[in-house]
């Protein structure tokens, strides 16, 4: 019984963490979130207070750097920044809107899906899950094939 509980710590020992991020040793040149979300993301579904938000435009949300811009196919918007925090559970993103306004959220990134939630209200509070029972805003994206 000893034999997997080794192994599962000898698993768990070959990762480091470098600028908060879980880094295997044996790939220094993995990417950190921040650099896997760059480029372009279409938006597949949005939900808010439980329901499902139709569009009938699509949106694309594109990501440089620390600038971030989403826009309708035919409408373009000016950029706003963000921060993401991989160390946390769930992982944190912070936007800041062009009024200065922090929109704290969490986020999840898996392959060619980044799914975020939003705290929304006059209080703007970090949810703590991915739901909308307390007025959240759930965006899902697809990474946009080249």
């Amino acid at each position: 019984m000893k034999t997997p509980l080794v192994a599962f710590v000898a698993f768990v020992l070959t990762f480091q963490v470098a600028d908060g991020k879980p880094v295997p040793k044996n790939n220094p040149n993995r990417k950190s979130d921040a650099e896997n979300l760059q480029g372009d993301w279409l938006r597949i579904s949005l939900q808010r207070n439980g329901q499902e938000v139709p569009s009938k435009s699509k949106y694309v949300l594109t990501i440089k750097a620390d600038k971030w811009s989403m826009r309708s196919v035919n409408n373009d918007k000016e950029p706003i920044s963000f921060k993401v925090d991989a160390t946390k559970t769930p992982k944190e993103i912070d936007l800041l809107d062009l009024d200065g306004m922090v929109i704290p959220g969490i986020y999840k990134l898996d392959g060619d899906f980044f799914t975020m939630c939003l705290g929304t209200g006059t209080e703007l509070l970090r949810p703590t899950k991915f739901a909308t029972d307390k007025g959240e805003i759930i965006y899902v994206w697809q990474r946009a094939k080249k």
